[in-house]
């Protein structure tokens, strides 16, 4: 299906990947939604490879402050996922479980910063399939399997 033959009406309420919606309102959100899943899933998978290519550091610095600031936006886009508004601490503190503020940490094991990415991209996951769920988009999964990728 090409969505650029559809008629406008229709074409408003396609959403790449998922087809027609109900509302253009709704293909919006799910557009924006889709967005910031891809985006995060880039952005986790950066930090994957960094910490696997890198492992705990200290000394690189360029690598260190790359690190820092793809860790950065990728809280911010959490936050606006999970709709926390102003942080409190226990926010915080669930965004570090999540999204460590230094993923180069000398002081935690290649394995630990791996096991919080990857929750973490189960996580998003999840919420996408959630809300395609909402808009009668997705069949329910009674159970999510992790793959490990």
């Amino acid at each position: 299906l090409d969505p650029g033959r559809l008629p406008k009406e229709l074409a408003d309420r396609w959403v790449p990947g998922v087809g027609l919606v109900a509302t253009a309102d709704d293909a919006k959100e799910l557009k924006a939604a889709n967005e910031a899943r891809t985006s995060l899933e880039k952005g986790l998978q950066q930090l994957n490879e960094m910490r696997k290519k890198y492992g705990g550091e200290l000394s690189n610095r360029k690598a260190v402050a790359e690190a820092g600031a793809i860790s950065a936006n990728l809280r911010v886009q959490m936050k606006q996922l999970q709709k926390l508004g102003v942080l409190s601490a226990t926010d915080y503190a669930l965004l570090d479980q999540q999204i460590p503020e230094d993923p180069l940490s000398m002081w935690s094991t290649d394995a630990s910063m791996l096991s919080s990415i990857l929750t973490t991209k189960q996580q998003v996951a999840r919420a996408w399939q959630t809300k395609l769920q909402a808009y009668g988009k997705a069949p329910a999964v009674a159970s999510f399997k992790p793959t490990g990728k």
